[in-house]
C-alpha cells in the first residue's frame, strides 16, 4: 500500500468514526406489551396477550347447572373440553347471555374460556404507557391497570388473576368439585 491510499482510508475510517458521535444515540427499543380490544356488555377493556393460551369464537357452549353465575357451560375446544366462564360475571358485571361470544383461553394444564362481546382489535403498546388503576376510582374484579388507548382509557383485565381465583374457589361447596 501507498501512503495516499493508507491516508484517504484513515481519513474514510476517522469520518465514519465521528459520524457515529455526531448521530442522535438510538437506544434499545423501548419494551411494548400486546393488548386485545375487547368490548364486555357495554364496557371497553384490555386484554395482555401473554395471559392468554388462545382466542376462539363461535363455539358452542353446553349449559351447566351451577349455584355460580359466571359458569356458562362447557365447550369443545381443540379436542378438549373447555368450562366457559362469562367475562361480565367474572369482572362484577350482571351477567350475560351471548349468542355466539369469543373465547379467551387462559390457564395451564387445563384451561379455561371467558367469554366476551366482541373483539374490537389488536394494539401494542409501549409498557410505560400500562400503568395501576386509580386507587380512589371502584376497582371492578380483575382489573389491577389501565392503558391509555387514543384519547380513551381501557382496564386492562388480570386474567391470570381471575384464573387463580376460578381454581381457588373450586374446591368451595356449591361447584362441580365438591368435597
Amino acid at each position: 500500500m501507498t501512503g495516499s491510499t493508507s491516508g484517504e482510508r484513515a481519513a474514510e475510517l476517522r469520518t465514519a468514526f465521528d459520524a457515529c458521535f455526531a448521530a442522535p444515540f438510538r437506544g434499545s427499543a423501548p419494551e411494548t406489551v400486546a393488548l386485545l380490544l375487547v368490548r364486555v356488555g357495554p364496557h371497553d377493556y384490555a386484554i395482555r396477550v401473554s395471559d392468554l393460551s388462545g382466542l376462539v369464537s363461535g363455539r358452542k357452549i353446553a349449559p351447566l347447572p351451577s349455584g355460580r353465575s359466571e359458569l356458562l357451560g362447557l365447550a369443545g375446544i381443540r379436542g378438549s373440553v373447555v368450562a366457559v366462564y362469562g367475562l361480565a360475571a367474572v369482572l362484577g358485571h350482571p351477567p350475560q347471555v351471548l349468542d355466539s361470544p369469543w373465547l379467551a383461553l387462559a390457564g395451564a394444564p387445563e384451561p379455561v374460556g371467558f367469554a366476551f362481546d366482541a373483539l374490537q382489535g389488536f394494539l401494542r403498546v409501549e409498557a410505560g404507557l400500562i400503568h395501576g388503576a386509580d386507587p380512589a376510582e371502584p376497582i371492578r374484579g380483575h382489573v389491577r391497570e389501565v392503558v391509555r388507548v387514543g384519547a380513551a382509557t381501557r382496564r386492562v383485565i388480570d386474567v391470570r388473576g381471575a384464573v387463580l381465583a376460578l381454581e381457588q374457589r373450586a374446591g368451595e361447596p356449591g361447584t362441580a368439585k365438591e368435597r
